[in-house]
């Protein structure tokens, strides 16, 4: 567990980190945590790749 957690769940629920494509730029920040089933699959899931030259 990460130090200055401030609570456990035991669950079937994993962490989603940051947001998707269609949310507002407060759920964008890699902060930002949510929460969904390891089964759940959809079009807002995923990762993003950049390309810098």
């Amino acid at each position: 567990m990460a130090q200055g957690s401030r609570s456990v769940t035991v669950g079937p629920s994993r962490v989603l980190r940051g947001g998707s494509w269609n949310n507002n730029g407060d759920n964008l920040r890699c902060a930002n945590r949510n929460d969904n089933t390891p089964d759940n699959r959809n079009h807002n899931i995923g990762f993003r790749l950049c390309w810098g030259e």
